[in-house]
C-alpha cells in the first residue's frame, strides 16, 4: 500500500481540490509539524525501551524513528539498514520505519529488506525526492508512506498517479466497484484514460472490452457511481474504487450484481442515530433517549428474556430486541460499534 504523509499547515494551504483529489488517491496521514508518524490514539508512546519490551506488555503496533536530532541541529541515522533489517525480523506487530530525511539508499534498501522472511506488515516512510525514487521504492513490495513536503512534489505525484499502477497486456487493470461501507457492486477494467477521467470527474469511467471505448457509469441509465476514494492493491495491479450509488449497479436492476442490499449492522446503528438525530416526537426511540431508567429497565428486560429463550426463533426475537436497545444506548453514549470492535480485537490470543 502507499500512503502520503503530509505536514498539516502544508495540507492546509493547498486548494480545496487538491486536498479532495488527495483524499480520493492516497490513505492520508496529517502531520502535526515534526510529529513522528501517528499510530493508534491508544497507543502512541516514545520511549528507549526495545520494541520487544513493549510488545510483551501489548504493544499492537511499532514507530521506529530512524533519525535523532544533533546539537548541530542536523539529523543523523540511529539504525542502519542493517541494522533495522535485524530489528524487524524480531518484531511480531506491524512496524512503522520513519527515515525522516532523504539520506538513505534505496538500492541499498532493496538489498537488505526485499527478501525479509517477516510475515509481519513494514511500513517505510520516507521523504519524497523523485518519481524514479519512488519507482525504485515500490519495486520492493513493501508498504511506503512517502512524506511530501512541498506543492510540487504533491502535483507531480498526482499528475503521475498512473505511473504506480501495473496495468496487463491489454493495457487494463482490473477494478473492484465498492459502496461507502465496502459492499460489492460490480467488477470492471480501466485503462489510464479511464483512470485519469474517474480521478477528474469524481465519477466512475471504465473502459469497456465488448464495446472498445471508455465507459462512464450510468452514462444512459442515470445509474451513477460517485467516488469516494480511489486505493489499489498491494500489488498494484488491481484498483478498488469506493463509491456512493446513484442507482442499481447491474444492468438486471439490482443493488449489486451478486444481487440485492444486504442489511448490516452499521446500516441499523445509522437508521437508529437518524432517529436520534432528527427527533420525532412520535418516537419511541425518543422516549428511551429521554427516560434513562426505561432505558435500563428495557435493557434488563430483554437480557433475561434472551436467558430464558423458549426456541431458536424465540432467541433470535430477543436478540434483536436486545440489540436494539443496547444501540440505543450506545448511541446515547457516544460509543460506536467499531469502539466495540476495537475491544474485543485487543483481547485476541494467538
Amino acid at each position: 500500500m502507499i500512503s502520503l504523509v503530509i505536514e498539516q499547515n502544508l495540507y492546509a494551504s493547498l486548494e480545496p481540490n487538491i486536498r479532495e483529489v488527495l483524499y480520493i488517491c492516497f490513505p492520508l496521514t496529517i502531520e502535526k509539524g515534526s510529529a513522528s508518524y501517528p499510530l493508534p490514539e491508544d497507543f502512541k508512546v516514545r520511549s528507549e525501551k526495545s520494541p520487544e519490551d513493549w510488545i510483551k506488555v501489548g504493544a499492537t503496533e511499532i514507530y521506529l524513528d530512524n533519525t535523532q536530532e544533533t546539537n548541530y541541529g542536523q539529523w543523523k541515522e540511529i539504525y542502519s539498514i542493517e541494522d533495522l533489517k535485524n530489528l524487524v525480523n524480531h518484531i511480531s506487530v506491524p512496524t512503522v520505519v520513519d527515515f525522516q530525511s532523504t539520506n538513505f539508499d534505496p538500492v541499498l534498501l532493496e538489498q537488505s529488506i526485499k527478501n525479509l522472511p517477516s510475515l509481519i506488515p513494514v511500513t517505510i516512510v520516507f521523504d519524497y525526492k523523485s518519481l524514479d525514487t519512488l519507482l525504485t521504492l515500490i519495486s520492493l513490495d513493501l508498504d511506503l508512506g512517502i512524506r511530501v513536503r512541498n506543492t510540487q512534489s504533491i502535483t507531480e505525484l498526482l499528475r503521475n498517479y498512473t505511473n504506480l499502477l501495473k496495468f496487463n497486456s491489454e493495457k487494463l487493470i482490473p477494478t473492484v466497484t465498492l459502496d461507502q461501507d465496502s459492499r460489492f457492486l460490480m467488477m470492471a477494467y480501466s485503462s489510464r484514460e479511464s483512470v485519469d477521467l474517474t480521478i477528474d470527474t469524481r465519477y466512475a469511467t471504465y473502459f469497456s472490452r465488448s464495446r472498445s471505448r471508455l465507459w462512464k457509469k450510468g452514462e444512459t441509465s442515470g445509474n451513477l457511481q460517485q467516488i469516494t476514494k480511489i486505493r489499489m492493491d498491494c500489488d498494484r495491479d488491481t484498483l478498488v474504487f469506493y463509491t456512493t450509488p446513484l442507482g442499481p449497479a447491474c444492468h438486471r436492476g439490482t443493488y449489486s450484481c451478486i444481487g440485492g442490499k444486504q442489511l448490516r449492522y452499521k446500516d441499523f446503528f445509522t437508521r437508529v442515530q437518524k432517529r436520534i438525530i432528527n427527533p420525532d416526537p412520535n418516537s419511541y426511540t425518543q422516549r428511551l433517549i429521554k427516560d434513562p431508567k426505561l432505558l435500563s429497565d428495557k435493557i434488563a428486560e430483554e437480557s433475561n428474556e434472551v436467558i430464558n429463550y423458549t426456541d431458536k426463533m424465540n432467541l433470535v426475537w430477543e436478540i434483536a430486541d436486545l440489540t436494539y436497545f443496547v444501540s440505543v444506548l450506545m448511541i446515547r453514549e457516544g460509543i460506536r460499534a467499531k469502539n466495540v470492535l476495537r475491544e474485543l480485537k485487543s483481547r485476541e490470543r494467538n
